[in-house]
């Protein structure tokens, strides 16, 4: 390490003088000293201008600022890279991570867009799978039900084995029953209730199809299910205790 800072520091003209500052940055980095490694890429972003460094400094200070909790600031780092760096390979990781710093911010709307340009540009199944989940979380956030049920659709469709099928089969029968599309919703419960056996997904959904047919009024059928939460998951005493509210 002080090689390094004696390098800028003695040599500051010295042709590699910023892989020197960029090393510095990167072992702040590695040791997860967020703010630290933030000052060390600035340093870089400003006083190497045209270091073959810079796409990776913005890329990330954005992301040590996102881990700092300075969403704001993480965000202008990214939009930072989007203008300067139009073709870098990173782009459809940037625009994923602008939108998560936009997310945390509330900033759905914006977000969205973000979300949509990562889907565009990259063919990395991670960011795809979780660009599509975050964006149906921004539309759940902006009550816009049927938005936010096309996107999980797209998702179950694409990612049917994935970890979090099951939860966006659970939140696609919210919208479906927000819709009062009553008879899709209580297929997506029912398959949720099949597929995680004794999980807080599988509570909520068994109460939900109590709700259908409560909606329906179909009485006898909704007092079933609501009887099953207590009898099939004695240990979720809060979904218990709505039978009784």
């Amino acid at each position: 390490m002080e090689v390094f800072r004696k390098v800028i520091r003695d040599y500051p003209n010295f042709e590699r003088a910023d892989y020197a500052q960029w090393k510095i940055a990167i072992h702040f980095l590695g040791k997860e000293k967020w703010q630290e490694a933030v000052s060390e890429m600035e340093k870089l972003i400003n006083n190497f201008l045209e270091s073959s460094y810079h796409s990776q400094a913005y890329y990330r200070t954005g992301w040590s600022l996102y881990r700092l909790g300075k969403f704001p600031q993480a965000a202008s780092y990214y939009s930072q890279f989007i203008k300067l760096f139009p073709q870098n390979p990173l782009r459809g990781e940037v625009f994923y991570q602008l939108g998560e710093s936009l997310l945390k911010q509330k900033k759905f709307r914006e977000a969205i867009d973000s979300y949509s340009q990562a889907l565009q540009v990259t063919k990395e199944k991670e960011i795809i799978l979780n660009s599509l989940y975050e964006s149906a979380l921004c539309w759940e956030n902006l009550g816009n039900w049927e938005k936010q049920g096309e996107i999980l659709e797209k998702f179950i469709e694409r990612f049917p084995e994935h970890g979090l099928a099951s939860l966006a089969h659970l939140k696609l029968a919210n919208s479906l029953f927000k819709r009062e599309k009553i008879a899709q919703a209580r297929e997506h419960y029912s398959y949720v209730v099949k597929t995680t056996e004794e999980s807080q997904l599988a509570v909520e959904a068994q109460f939900r199809m109590g709700d259908c047919w409560f909606n329906e009024k179909k009485f006898d059928k909704a007092i079933v299910e609501y009887l099953r939460v207590p009898i099939l998951y004695p240990q979720f005493e809060e979904w218990g205790n709505n039978l009784t509210n």
